[in-house]
């Protein structure tokens, strides 16, 4: 009678075998969908990253990554698969706001960080040999140079913040994010401590990706999708 010592190690010898004869770990023939949306859920949702984040990770993922890669097994996603992968994003992107054309170099390279994080990950979990997207290529970012106001254009802007009625407006405009700025209430607003409490942010995610029990977190809008 074999000990379980002496099964375990005939169990060894034969996945090893059966991994030779294959070419890849059987760990690594999990599917990409799988594989990637538990990575996600993991160590891609709240209350790791915020929801808008998160949403974004789910975004790209139904959009671009699941058509490319989700019925694929990990060990078949290599190198020059990922690499063909950027070259067809850069001539049509199925980009999110429907125009036609690639995806812009620098939503390449955020798809690029997301896939890396994700087999940087898959190395350990799924025994891949390596991380496919190390030696691809993707393209160049050129940072457009930022417009200042012109001093004829900065005058009027200097002119509109001193009126009375614009001043508070435009200060307040100029100093919150968008998010911040639309959350803000009329209790935020102390007329006699002439103080405005900014506490609040409202971002545009699927509900989905939300902790609909947490009581920090007020939905304005269901998403039934």
């Amino acid at each position: 009678m074999k000990t379980k010592v002496e099964a375990d190690k005939l169990e060894a010898a034969r996945i090893e075998e059966e991994q030779q004869r294959l070419g890849h770990s059987i760990e690594s023939e999990t599917l990409f969908e799988p594989a990637f949306l538990e990575w996600l859920r993991l160590y891609k949702s709240p209350p790791t990253r915020k929801p808008s984040t998160y949403a974004s990770y789910i975004d790209t993922y139904n959009i671009h990554f699941a058509p490319a890669f989700g019925s694929l097994p990990l060990y078949q996603i290599t190198q020059d698969v990922i690499q063909e992968y950027y070259q067809k994003k850069q001539l049509n992107g199925a980009r999110m706001d429907g125009k036609k054309g690639g995806l812009s170099p620098k939503t390449i390279r955020n798809h690029h960080m997301i896939l890396k994080d994700f087999f940087t990950y898959a190395i350990g979990k799924y025994k891949l040999p390596g991380n496919p997207t190390l030696s691809t290529t993707r393209p160049e970012v050129v940072q457009k140079e930022m417009r200042v106001l012109s001093p004829d254009e900065m005058q009027i802007f200097i002119e509109e913040v001193m009126k009375e009625t614009q001043r508070i407006a435009i200060l307040t405009v100029c100093r919150l994010p968008g998010g911040e700025l639309l959350a803000l209430q009329i209790s935020d607003l102390n007329l006699q401590r002439q103080t405005l409490t900014v506490n609040k942010n409202l971002i545009r995610v699927n509900t989905a990706v939300l902790s609909l029990d947490n009581p920090n977190i007020e939905i304005l809008n269901y998403d039934l999708i």
